[in-house]
């Protein structure tokens, strides 16, 4: 039985996406913060209000990469599908610290029909990820 790591977020792009290419046979990566913003009830109001934001370092690769590049933008809704990857590292002063970043799998945009809608445009998936990346 094969337990992999899984997880599945979805928030909004804190800006937009960054691309960075190792090589010129490479498509390269793409980098961007989600935003998730976490709501408390407020006991004298009845309300939920905004307690603070969640923030996940995803990284995209390859085709997706190029996808998410091309068809997002800052403040884009999104679900993210991927694995957690941790590491740690060493300060300049030798303290030891850990991290942790999501590798996706696959990238969806969340709420585009609405937006559609809104801007007067049919469907609304056609932009996603049409384009490649270019140098």
């Amino acid at each position: 039985m094969n337990h992999q790591n899984q997880f599945v977020i979805t928030g909004n792009l804190g800006a937009d996406p960054e691309h960075y290419k190792k090589s010129e046979d490479s498509a390269g990566l793409v980098t961007f913060n989600l935003a998730q913003n976490v709501s408390r009830l407020n006991e004298k109001t009845k309300k939920y209000e905004q307690a603070h934001t969640n923030w996940f370092p995803i990284r995209a690769f390859g085709h997706l990469g190029a996808r998410v590049k091309s068809g997002l933008k800052k403040g884009d809704r999104v679900t993210v599908f991927g694995k957690i990857r941790t590491y740690q590292f060493e300060e300049p002063g030798g303290t030891i610290r850990y991290g942790f970043e999501v590798l996706a799998d696959d990238v969806c945009p969340t709420g585009i029909l609405s937006k559609a809608k809104a801007s007067g445009t049919e469907g609304g998936f056609a932009e996603f990820g049409e384009e490649e990346i270019s140098s």
